[in-house]
């Protein structure tokens, strides 16, 4: 009997077998090959009389006996109509990129939402630090460096955070809160990828905005950390990357902000330089600086920037002090506390200079001394122009070979000798006295003393030594004008006297002519240097440093750069034609004219007598000339001290 489709019968079997899976029988039979092997992609089970194809989202297994599915990710959409689309694995198709199957027998895989992604695998949500605005995604994008973002399966970018400013974050994408920047290190904006260090001089201070602060005074960074400044080194101000080193003969201060100078040092305020200390300051300090040097008695300078340390004329003017505006003692005040303050009065000149509180009795002594004064002057004209002193000590010089008294002799010839000398001392000490303070001589001290009191005596400065300014206005312009405008009116006065006496020929007229004419030289000889000086004084200016100005030697209440200065030195010039060259120019003129009866021959009676002889003889001669001419007589004032062999 013929076994049934699906089944055979091998030979002296009894019963029949169902083919084995992967084979089929599809007629009845007995014999072993009846069953077949089923066809490429195609399978059957034990006893099947058919071979069946996969259906979708599956492939054949090796053995060809079953179906299995396709692989996540994977699938195939032939639904049992191909075998060769179901032949084996091979035969199951790759997902695209943002698709995945659903199960594992999908035959369409599905489009991924926008939050996840799919690369061969199902869809799966982005992670945290990623995002995907789109469907169909195949990756997730990352939020990248600098940001970061707690949510999963983000949808939209502005999940993404930046970092905030002091923090960074290196990675693609970032699941936390952003790192901290290291000490020294700043992100000073948002979405930082990495953290930089401060600039020098400054310093990150973990402050919430993640910048980096200045170094205060007395730090430095150069790395990103404020340090102390070592030893010796300062920072004097704030964000310094390095420290500075305090210059020669100066220490840092103890909070390093600064340095300060040693004992018998300053600095200067502007280079910040260590200079010695001038004379006038104050050595036993330390830390002085050029504005607050501390000016020693009998010193002075213009302003706290000036570097000028002047000596006062007078110690007593200057007091110690550090304020400029104040060195002055009291009644002093203006440039080197050399002019009298309101309601003192000046009395004296250069050092001699004092500040007298004014009051009734200064009024009164005012008047008094210039009572004196004039008084004594005009006793001793009267005196001299009446009685002629008893005996004229030129008519006696005149008469010395004549005399017979030895006596008189003597006297005649020590007055002689010493009269030159005299007049020598009164002009020397007249003008040395006064130039030597408006033109800065330098003299040893014990000579510069003498000077100054012979100066004062010879000078006949009356004017100076009295107050006068609590009476009435007495500054250098009002002195000029009455020391060279009063000897002028006098003068003048005496000339026309002579004048007067010239047109009678009385002989006690011509004599009184003589003695007048004498009285004028006498006035010209004294006062010319006195006033010459006073001339020349209205062109000595002190021109002092910065913008304080240039004040006139002889009265520094006087600006220099005045239009009133210059129309005073404009009469100071007029003044010296009639004065320093004036009068001597005069002396001269006069002399000329009668050179002739100056030397009666005294060089040609040497050569037959002895000097003394020739001497004698030439006075003889010229005593008898003058008594013939009253106007050579007038002379004698210029030349008797003189042999005269002189004037030849």
């Amino acid at each position: 009997m013929d076994c049934a489709s699906g089944k055979f019968s091998p030979a002296g079997a009894s019963i029949c077998t169902s083919c084995d899976a992967g084979k089929h029988s599809s007629s009845s039979g007995s014999s072993e090959d009846i069953c077949v092997d089923c066809d490429a992609g195609t399978f059957s089970e034990q006893g099947s009389t058919t071979c069946t194809i996969c259906s979708f989202g599956k492939h054949l297994t090796a053995a060809s006996t079953s179906c299995t599915s396709c692989p996540s990710g994977k699938y195939i959409v032939d639904d049992a109509t191909t075998a060769s689309l179901h032949a084996n694995l091979a035969a199951c198709i790759d997902c695209e990129a943002g698709r995945s199957n659903v199960s594992p027998a999908a035959s369409y895989p599905i489009t991924c939402p926008s939050g996840t992604y799919a690369s061969g695998t199902p869809c799966t949500d982005c992670e945290a630090g990623k995002f995907n605005e789109f469907a169909s995604q195949g990756a997730c994008t990352t939020c990248g460096p600098g940001r970061y973002s707690y949510t999963a399966a983000a949808k939209v970018e502005s999940a993404c955070r930046n970092c905030r400013p002091g923090k960074f974050s290196p990675d693609e994408f970032r699941a936390s809160e952003c790192e901290e920047c290291a000490s020294g290190k700043t992100a000073p904006y948002p979405g930082a990828s990495s953290c930089s260090l401060c600039s020098p001089g400054t310093s990150s201070t973990g402050s919430s905005d993640g910048s980096c602060e200045k170094c205060v005074i007395g730090k430095a960074a150069s790395a990103g950390f404020c340090e102390d400044c070592p030893l010796g080194s300062y920072a004097p101000g704030e964000g310094f990357a390095v420290c500075l080193p305090c210059p020669p003969n100066q220490f840092p201060k103890e909070d390093q902000t600064g340095c300060e100078v040693i004992t018998g040092y300053y600095t200067d305020g502007v280079e910040g330089q260590s200079i010695p200390i001038p004379t006038g300051v104050s050595e036993t300090a330390t830390g002085m600086t050029l504005e607050a040097l501390e000016i020693l008695p009998g010193y002075w300078r213009t302003s706290s920037t000036s570097k000028e340390i002047l000596a006062c004329l007078n110690s007593i003017h200057c007091k110690w002090g550090v304020d400029t505006t104040d060195l002055c003692a009291e009644g002093y005040t203006g440039p080197l506390c050399a002019v009298c303050a309101s309601g003192f009065a000046a009395v004296g000149v250069g050092e001699s200079l004092t500040c007298n509180v004014c009051n009734t009795g200064s009024e009164a002594a005012v008047s008094i001394a210039v009572a004196i004064v004039l008084l004594i002057f005009t006793a001793v004209l009267a005196c001299y122009l009446n009685k002629g002193f008893g005996e004229d000590v030129q008519s006696l010089l005149r008469q010395r070979s004549l005399a017979s008294s030895e006596a008189v002799n003597s006297v005649a010839q020590k007055f002689e000798k010493y009269q030159p000398i005299i007049k020598i001392i009164f002009t020397y000490f007249q003008v040395v006295g006064s130039l030597g303070f408006l033109y800065g001589l330098n003299f040893p001290p014990i000579f510069s003393t003498a000077t100054s009191i012979f100066g004062g005596i010879f000078s006949l400065d009356f004017i100076s030594i009295m107050p006068l300014g609590c009476i009435a206005p007495a500054d250098f312009y009002v002195k000029l004008v009455v020391y060279t405008a009063l000897p002028l009116i006098l003068g003048a006065i005496l000339i026309v006297w002579c004048t007067i006496l010239s047109s009678s020929s009385s002989p006690e007229r011509q004599n009184l002519k003589v003695k007048v004419f004498q009285v004028f030289l006498a006035l010209t000889f004294i006062v010319l240097p006195s006033v010459s000086v006073k001339i020349f004084s209205t062109f000595a200016c002190h021109t002092f440093d910065g913008d304080y100005g240039s004040y006139l030697k002889a009265d520094f209440s006087l600006d220099c750069t005045t239009d009133t200065h210059k129309f005073y030195m404009f009469y100071a010039a007029f003044m010296v034609f009639c004065y320093p060259v004036g009068i001597p120019l005069m002396y001269f003129l006069l002399l000329y004219e009668k050179r002739d009866k100056l030397d009666p021959g005294q060089k040609d009676y040497a050569s037959s007598s002895s000097e003394e002889g020739a001497l004698k003889r030439a006075l003889k001669e010229r005593t008898e000339l003058e008594e013939d001419d009253s106007s050579l007589r007038s002379l004698g004032f210029l030349y008797s001290s003189y042999e005269p062999r002189y004037w030849c």
